[in-house]
Parts: structure tokens; sequence; C-alpha cells
């Protein structure tokens, strides 16, 4: 984009190579990029990528961040402790910090941040709105020949046979089972977990699972299950921060759901603040980001520009029923990593 290889090496002490590393690598060291740091104006597009990209020639460009980073500044937390829920592919829990600090038995741990003043806590749910795209895609409506699909609940852009629904038809299904669907629990380790435990062997299940189970039923355990396991994360994050966290901000596609939004205040027994598209959260965030890097912004004034749609409140009713759920929940674990590392090694 700008006739130079270049790559970030976050802020913080000056980065270098490590010989032995590269040497590791077996990669010659005059093919790695140069380290440049995070934040710095690298120059201008140039024309030919300009050209593929329908924008002018000559637009400034600021060396990038992570989704991590983007989703920081995306969604306003930019104050010392002050949280975000990012549930997309997958789901995590973050916050700039002013220490260094690493938790190994629960994958938690500090990442070099926007500025050297502030580390920023890394962990990740290997599987979060991933979940309800296996159900909808593998379950629900699988393009198998079998004759399914659709709803029936008559959402906007509910799917006919051979279709899969849309999500909000999905969740429109799912808000017409009960809160805790009967017993029925869900644990999303589709693709093996990360944070807090990191176990590549376990997988998904449907536990408690009766002849009045259906299809509804299924799709809210989906969604809650996901919440259930956030809420173990979130136990572990908070000792993490050694203090307890307030209102969260969310983002991220699963945050489209209002339904999802407030599974997840329930559980977590927090008010979640929804930032404005937060599909699209991680892109306002690079875009501050850039206006930070060209001095047009404080990284408090890019915060101060992103706006909340809406916030929910955890249901009393809800929070009890979950409440007893997320007791149990990380004793499923413990019951079942024995039978995964069996099967799954």
């Amino acid at each position: 984009m700008t006739a130079s290889w270049l790559t970030d090496n976050h802020i913080g002490a000056p980065a270098r190579y490590v010989d032995e590393l590269v040497r590791r690598s077996e990669r010659r060291r005059e093919l790695l990029p140069e380290l440049v740091p995070t934040g710095s104006m690298q120059g201008v597009l140039q024309e030919g990528p300009a050209r593929e990209l329908g924008l002018p020639a000559g637009v400034p460009v600021a060396c990038g961040i992570s989704d991590l980073h983007a989703a920081i500044i995306g969604s306003g937390t930019v104050g010392p402790y002050e949280t975000h829920l990012a549930v997309s592919t997958t789901a995590w829990l973050s916050a700039r910090v002013p220490f260094k600090r690493t938790d190994v038995l629960h994958s938690i741990a500090t990442l070099p941040g926007l500025d050297p003043q502030m580390n920023v806590v890394g962990d990740n749910i290997e599987t979060g709105g991933a979940a309800l795209a296996w159900l909808r895609e593998q379950i629900i409506a699988p393009a198998d020949g079998l004759a399914g699909g659709g709803s029936g609940i008559g959402a906007d852009g509910a799917a006919p046979l051979f279709e899969q629904p849309t999500y909000e038809a999905l969740t429109e299904l799912a808000a017409t089972a009960p809160p805790g669907c009967e017993g029925l629990i869900f644990t999303p380790w589709l693709a093996g977990e990360r944070s807090p435990v990191e176990d590549k062997h376990l997988r998904a299940a449907f536990l408690n699972m009766s002849l009045r189970t259906n299809r509804a039923m299924m799709v809210r355990a989906v969604l809650e299950g996901v919440a259930l396991n956030i809420t173990w994360l979130f136990g572990y994050y908070q000792k993490f921060l050694r203090r307890p966290v307030g209102s969260i901000r969310i983002l991220g596609g699963g945050a489209r759901s209002d339904l999802w939004c407030a599974i997840l205040a329930a559980t977590l027994d927090r008010e979640l603040q929804r930032v404005a598209d937060p599909l699209n959260a991680q892109l306002r965030g690079v875009a501050l980001w850039t206006r930070v890097c060209r001095g047009e912004l404080s990284l408090d004034e890019a915060a101060a520009l992103v706006p909340v749609e809406r916030s929910f409140r955890p249901d009393a009713h809800d929070r009890a029923v979950y409440a007893r759920h997320a007791a149990l929940y990380p004793g499923l674990y413990g019951t079942l990593r024995g039978f995964y590392r069996k099967i799954n090694s």
C-alpha cells in the first residue's frame, strides 16, 4: 500500500528480532519486515492499491492495530479497568490496565496496549457467535437434502423450506422458550477452549435433554450456553483485575440480538451497554485510532465519540434461574474433561 513491507511491534519497549528465534524459524533475516511502532504514520496510499480499493491516492496510512485493540477504542472503553465484551465468532472480555500480569492456569494475560502507560487484558473463548452459526447451518437447516428449515415464527426474513432462517428468526424462536430451557444446558466447546481453561480436547454438548426438549429450547440453550461460558470466564477475569467490574460495553455480531444481550446481562448480573452498530464497532475503532495517530484526537476524545445505543439491566427472575445454572456450569468441565481427553486423543 505504501511501497514498504512493515509490521507493528506494539507500543512499549523498543522491539527487535531475536536472532535465535529467527534461526529456529528457518527464515532469512532480510526477508522479515521492518518493525515499526503501532500507530506510526507510514506514508501514503500508492496509486495501484488506491485503484483496487476505490480510494484516492495519497491517503495517509497508519500502522494498524489488532481486533482486540480496535474493540477497546470502538467500544469507548479507554479508561483504566473499563470493560468491554465482544461476542463475535469467538468472545472475550478486556480492559486497559496499568499493570503487567499473567494467569497461566486460566489463559488470561496482559498484552502491550495503545500507549506505554497501559496494557490490555487478553483472553479468548474459542466459540462465541460461531455456536449459533453452527446450529443454524448444521442442525436447523443444513443443505443435506432433507425437508426442513424455516422457523415458522413469522419474523421478518424467516426462511422457507430448504433455506436457512435469519438470525433474527432464530432468536425470535428462542424467545418462546422459557429462561433456563427446563434445565437444558449447552456447552459451546465446539472447537475446544482457551479461556478460562485451555483444553483442545473439549467438545460441545447438549445436556439434560428430555422428550419435552424442542427446537426453540435448543436455540435458546445455545445462547444461554455461550453466556454461561462467558460468566465462567468473568469470575476469573475479575480476580485478574483484582477489583469488581461495573457496567460492561458490548459489541460484535452477537450484540445485535436483544435477547442475547438480555441473557448475558442476567447471567453476568451486570448492566450491558450496547454500542451503536455493534457489528462494525471495531471498524469504528480503527477509524478513530487513525485520527488519534494523526494528532486530531486524544484517546479520551475518541472514546467520547462512541455512542451507546441501548442498555440492558439484569431481569430479577432470569438472574435467579441463571445463577443456579452458572453455579453448576464449571463442574461440567471437571466431570467431562476426562471423557473428552480419552475420546479425542
